[in-house]
């Protein structure tokens, strides 16, 4: 079965450069403005901890798992 031009999914044509770089300009001027003095500082130092502890945590259940695990109980079976 051979596929006709006519049954291809319409691609639409590229943006100007115009209209990108006035988008890119809308965006630029965008300025976040946060609740609170110092909010965002905190916030960026509350997600930086929050991922050290799940690093930290993960990395200790590993470990933790590694010295308990009995490897020399496994299943045997037969290699390929």
């Amino acid at each position: 079965m051979s596929v006709s031009e006519n049954t291809l999914p319409h691609v639409p044509p590229h943006t100007s450069a115009a209209a990108e770089a006035k988008s890119a300009a809308a965006t630029a001027d965008a300025k976040v403005i946060p609740l609170h003095p110092g909010e965002s500082a905190r916030n960026d130092k509350r997600a930086a901890r929050n991922g050290l502890l799940l690093l930290l945590l993960g990395l200790g259940g590993f470990l933790l798992w590694a010295a308990l695990a009995p490897l020399d109980e496994g299943v045997p079976t037969d290699a390929w």
